[in-house]
């Protein structure tokens, strides 16, 4: 997106499709952003020329083969292997394929140069060259040899000495990243010390933490696994990412796991909590390194010290019940860090339904949440942080629709919907709940506004009372006497306001009784 909030178009590269079913995965790795889970292909995308690539590339199928060249140069037995590179045009290898078969025979030369033919070709687009490496003398172990910077040639003959070749020997991490060639994908996909970690979704691997090299996003070599138990207990395996500073959290639906150390041989696993995990990959937002998640059962925070629970307290039946929201779809969830208003966001399902047009916001500062809020202009699907044409961070609400909203200062849901109030207060009693009452007149106190009706309706009586008349209040007046309310043991005001373009801030409000006695 441009600093004027003009879309671009990405064109995939040839033969990928993307699944309008599956929701993409993301991470950022460098400068580069890799998409994973909705594509048939891995991708990564270089924002500098918006060009989308394949994130891995198949390997050669079949060896080239060798025989004494005409020349001279070379004594001993060699060996060849080829690998697909694709380079910038400043000739540097962006990233490389796995290695082809061995030579389909070595070659034993006497003073002559060795002459290779059957160079493999590649059928991806990407691929702009071929990389040889070759042996020493009677030797195993493969070297640098040659830069093919074509994907036509199929033969070249070179003399060049033992000692001239580079001296690190060839890399032994490359390999494919699961969704490198269709069939099972990458279902999660996150960036951490140097590396992209990902979880397969082919079903003997969804307990086992795949990660690539260091830095280098194309190689994925098997043996980079940590498995994450408990293994088979159910079909999900691991289901989110938290990376902070200087641990990564795994989790699965009832327990997080964490992954420490710098380097492929110290990794190490250590079990964080046992009976709460995250179901919904989305929801985990890292703030000042503290993860935020969507556990079965409520809203966590793991720090440094310890995992709680943040909607326990005072929001509980949010999350417990089906009263506000869809438990069932509550995997769909997904959560944001709104910098403006210092608040960890998520989208939620409305009850009965799938689509996120709930979301909740907790306050940061406070501690408090606030919600449930209504978008009513477009239907939410996701929600992430960009930046602005200043670099500032700016929280976004990506649509159904295909646009992408971000915060503004005006009170309205998108260019001309009014954002709905519809706020009950608690059954007040004067904590004299079995003495009936008689309410009388509601003085309001509010901002004074421009122009605006606020719609208050009561409910007067027991814990089953019937709403009443509603009352109007203008919001030009800024203090304002209603009607009285009515009798009964309890007493509940419904606050109601939709105008487009208008603010409600209300003060305070005083209601004057009289005790009538207990029946």
């Amino acid at each position: 997106m441009s600093a004027s909030g003009a879309l671009t178009t990405l064109t995939l590269p040839t033969g990928v499709t993307l699944s309008s079913t599956v929701r993409p995965k993301f991470a950022i790795f460098g400068r580069y952003v890799f998409v994973t889970n909705s594509p048939t292909r891995n991708l990564w995308i270089d924002p500098s020329d918006d060009t989308v690539r394949p994130m891995g590339i198949q390997g050669p199928a079949s060896p080239c083969m060798l025989a004494a060249g005409s020349g001279t140069g070379l004594t001993g037995v060699y060996k060849v292997r080829v690998s697909f590179i694709v380079k910038d045009t400043n000739g540097k290898v962006i990233y490389e394929s796995p290695f082809g078969p061995t030579s389909a025979a070595s070659a034993s030369l006497a003073n002559q140069d060795l002459a290779v033919t059957g160079v493999p070709l590649s059928a991806d687009a990407e691929i702009n060259g071929r990389r040889l490496y070759r042996t020493l003398a009677g030797g195993n172990v493969y070297f640098q040899w040659i830069d093919l910077d074509d994907n036509t040639a199929t033969a070249v003959t070179d003399s060049l000495s033992d000692a001239s070749l580079n001296l690190l020997p060839a890399p032994t991490g490359l390999g494919l990243a699961p969704g490198s060639s269709g069939g099972e994908q990458l279902k999660l996909l996150t960036s951490w010390h140097g590396r992209l970690w990902g979880v397969s979704t082919k079903a003997s691997e969804i307990d086992n933490l795949r990660y690539s090299e260091d830095r280098l996003f194309y190689a994925w070599p098997a043996t980079n696994t940590l498995p994450m138990p408990p293994i088979g207990q159910d079909s999900e395996g691991i289901t989110a990412f938290a990376p902070r500073r200087d641990d990564l959290g795994v989790f699965k639906r009832d327990s997080l796991e964490m992954v420490t150390g710098f380097a492929g041989s110290d990794f190490q696993r250590q079990t964080v909590k046992q009976g709460i995990g995250c179901i919904a990959p989305e929801s985990v937002v890292i703030i000042d390194d503290t993860a935020y998640f969507l556990a079965e059962n409520g809203v966590y925070r793991w720090s440094a010290q310890e995992v709680t629970s943040i909607t326990e307290a005072h929001v509980h039946a949010w999350m417990t019940t089906t009263t506000y929201f869809q438990r069932a779809s509550f995997d769909l969830s997904v959560g944001w860090f709104d910098q403006d208003l210092n608040t960890y966001n998520l989208l939620v399902p409305a009850t009965g339904a799938s689509a996120l047009t709930r979301w909740i916001s907790y306050d940061l500062g406070e501690g408090g949440w606030l919600g449930p809020h209504l978008t009513s202009a477009f239907t939410p699907n996701y929600a992430a942080t960009l930046e602005d044409s200043n670099d500032l961070a700016m929280p976004v609400i990506c649509g159904t629709d295909g646009f992408v909203y971000k915060n503004q200062s005006t009170r309205t849901d998108g260019a001309s919907t009014g954002i709905a109030l519809d706020v009950d207060t608690i059954y007040h009693s004067a904590n004299t709940p079995d003495i009936e009452k008689l309410w009388l007149e509601l003085s309001l106190i509010s901002k004074i506004q421009g122009a605006g009706t606020l719609t208050i309706t009561p409910k007067v009586g027991g814990l089953d009372a019937s709403a009443g008349t509603a009352i109007s209040a203008d919001m030009t007046k800024g203090r304002e006497r209603l009607r009285r309310l009515g009798q009964g043991r309890f007493m509940q005001l419904n606050f109601a306001h939709s105008t487009n373009a208008q603010d409600v801030e209300l003060y305070g409000l005083e209601i004057p009784y009289h005790e009538l006695g207990r029946r």
